[in-house]
């Protein structure tokens, strides 16, 4: 057993349970011979979950990120195909829409209104893999709350609009590889971890932090009601506990403190 594991609560826990059967099975010989009055094990208090740290990229970290994709697209002696703007364009739609990877990947043309007063995408399906089976494309996100419509705004309208423009074949998903097919979360999993690679930046820069990003200033600006919205969450809760980063700034009770310690 590692340090770390002797540690970890899977272990405590585990190790608890055996202990608990332990005095059961030997509880009323023990009682009866005076040697203890009762299992102590189960006075043991269960070891708390540290809440984990949620890392939600700032606006300086996220113009980095896009800067250091424009780098690594455009690096000298790049061989191979002219770049792509798979990568920053699906990065800049996480960021402006706080969706999953795969619903990003997901959208099909019917889904987007660029025509109305307010752009606005609808999250009607996702493309998912892994697991043994094959990329693929659902009519089902990942729950029926995460099935929303969201107001876009004019930069992402933009990019959408660029897109479409040079869709001369008329496909049907927004971001597709050269066959039609959608492209998949691994294709931006591993082009955002050569950029990371490249360019030297932490490993937590993946796809769901952008999506924390978005939470996070959501719920800053909106309330945290507004981001479970925005995210397709059913309850605030998970919003709040793994995805909103929460403003350590306390309400400012200055006035009203200083009210108080004059006795007015």
């Amino acid at each position: 057993m590692t340090s770390s594991q002797a540690g970890s609560r899977p272990t405590a826990r585990n190790t608890k349970s055996v202990l608990n059967q332990l005095f059961s099975l030997s509880l009323s010989l023990s009682v009866r011979r005076e040697y203890i009055e009762r299992n102590p094990v189960r006075e043991i208090a269960a070891m708390l979950r540290p809440r984990p740290e949620i890392f939600a990229p700032k606006g300086d970290d996220l113009r980095l990120l896009l800067k250091a994709i424009d780098e690594y697209e455009n690096r000298p002696g790049r061989l191979g195909p002219a770049p792509s703007p798979l990568l920053r364009d699906v990065v800049e739609l996480l960021i402006g829409t706080g969706c999953r990877i795969g619903e990003a990947l997901g959208l099909r043309w019917v889904d987007v209104d660029l025509l109305s007063k307010v752009p606005a995408i609808t999250i009607n399906g996702a493309v998912k893999e892994g697991k043994g089976q094959p990329k693929r494309w659902e009519p089902t996100p990942k729950t029926e709350s995460s099935r929303r419509k969201l107001m876009i705004d004019e930069g992402v309208a933009g990019l959408l609009l660029r897109r479409l423009a040079a869709d001369s074949e008329g496909q049907t998903f927004v971001f597709h590889t050269s066959s039609g097919e959608p492209n998949g979360p691994q294709d931006v999993h591993r082009a955002l971890r050569n950029v990371r690679k490249k360019i030297g930046l932490p490993a937590d820069f993946v796809p769901h932090a952008l999506r924390r990003a978005a939470a996070t200033a959501i719920a800053d600006g909106l309330g945290i009601e507004a981001a479970a919205g925005a995210l397709g969450h059913l309850r605030s809760r998970v919003t709040e506990k793994h995805y909103a980063k929460r403003d350590l700034t306390a309400p400012d009770t200055r006035e009203v403190l200083a009210k108080l310690r004059r006795g007015d």
